[in-house]
């Protein structure tokens, strides 16, 4: 039978179904990059040694590769199993699993389907690409020790939920992974999410706004954790005001601005809601979060000469959603942003983010999401002292449409 003892396996091949197994004697590889889907059927993967390990399933091949069968831990105490999903294609594990690491998401697709059994005992980590938890006809119940939402600080991260798949979390973990955007899926899923707990990577803030705090502050989170809601609408990921635990759901009791004049966006603890039409506002930004939604109509959002962004507090993030277009203009032509700015694009394929003010040259820029931007500021990555400003592309497609130095 194959060992993996180190390697990685490479099938470049049609659709195939082997009629062997393989053990695993200490790290090894799956790469699915064929025409077809590859199947490994029932059956138990075996392990010769004790020591931790993990099973890197890759490759390019984007049908349903499949591990149907049983993963288990090489041995007792720290001697688990763990896959790393790698690569754009898919994989998906439907074997009756007693692996206890953790299945990381870093590329692609890996679901974990629980047609007929449960495809893991562990935990689950997001860096980057989709972890998909798919339910049985009817609907499953489950319960996860861990979620660890950012592995490192860069990257979109996504967990979904199809069917009707009803999750508990026994501990929601951040890392202290700041610098990236992580999404919850709930669209078209009958069931949800609830957390038990929350490490100190975490806190909830106003009205139960979820933040990922940074490694120096329990208190200096980033709202970076959005939420789908089953009627696939976005929002802010958060618990129930005043709660630290509970159902996920869409951050509530926003304060809505009225359009057609000037507005003022001037608290940090302020979570703010516009939705379609125009609006100028009176200075400076100052905000917890900021929500444009064009789900009705475009929205339009202008700063004035001399003012800029100036996120502060927890949060410091802006969410734009709806399947109409969104602009953000005006501000200090010099640098329209002094502190860190976390954006999330989610507008709808048909419609484009547009930003015009000169978000690049303050401060660190972070944009992420699934949205198309089109940039015409400047500076993206550029101050005085390099190591106080970043741009960061999480997601989405972003076009420049200035010169960049981006040095």
């Amino acid at each position: 039978s194959l060992v993996l003892g180190g390697g990685r396996l490479t099938y470049t091949g049609p659709t195939a179904a082997p009629d062997r197994l393989f053990s695993m004697s200490t790290n090894g590889g799956i790469d699915a990059s064929g025409t077809g889907p590859l199947t490994f059927g029932a059956g138990t993967i075996t392990h010769s040694g004790v020591t931790g390990r993990f099973l890197t399933l890759s490759g390019i091949n984007q049908d349903a590769n499949t591990i149907a069968s049983t993963l288990t831990n090489s041995g007792t105490g720290g001697s688990i199993t763990s896959v790393y999903k790698t690569g754009y294609g898919n994989w998906n594990l439907t074997g009756p699993s007693t692996a206890s690491g953790l299945v990381r998401g870093r590329g692609g697709n890996v679901t974990l389907d629980y047609a007929n059994a449960d495809p893991w005992a562990g935990g689950a980590l997001l860096q980057s690409g989709t972890i998909i938890l798919k339910a049985k006809a009817g609907g499953t119940t489950e319960t996860m020790s861990n979620l660890q939402i950012g592995e490192a600080h860069n990257g979109l991260g996504i967990l979904k939920l199809t069917g009707n798949m009803s999750l508990t979390v026994a501990s929601l973990d951040g890392n202290a992974a700041t610098q990236r955007h992580n999404l919850i899926d709930l669209s078209n899923n009958g069931g949800s999410i609830n957390v038990t707990a929350i490490s100190t990577a975490f806190n909830a803030g106003n009205n139960g706004l979820l933040n990922n705090n940074t490694a120096v502050s329990v208190d200096n989170g980033r709202a970076n954790v959005i939420l789908r809601a089953a009627d696939s609408t976005y929002g802010f990921a958060a618990f129930a005001p005043g709660s630290t635990s509970g159902l996920l759901q869409k951050l509530g009791n926003l304060t809505t601005l009225t359009p057609g004049g000037a507005v003022a966006i001037g608290t940090s603890t302020t979570n703010y809601y516009l939705g379609a039409g125009s609006y100028t506002t009176t200075g400076t930004a100052n905000y917890s979060t900021l929500t444009l939604d064009s789900a009705a109509g475009a929205v339009n959002l202008t700063l004035p000469a001399n003012a800029t962004f100036s996120p502060g507090g927890t949060g410091k993030a802006i969410l734009a959603t709806g399947s109409n277009d969104v602009t953000i203009s005006g501000g200090n032509t010099t640098s329209a942003i002094t502190q860190p700015m976390w954006i999330h694009n989610y507008v709808d394929p048909s419609a484009t983010f547009n930003i015009s003010s000169n978000l690049g040259t303050g401060a660190y820029f972070i944009i992420g999401g699934t949205g198309y931007t089109n940039y015409s500021g400047l500076g993206l990555g550029q101050k005085t002292s390099p190591s106080d400003t970043q741009f960061v592309l999480n997601g989405g497609v972003f076009r420049m449409t200035t010169d960049q130095d981006l040095a």
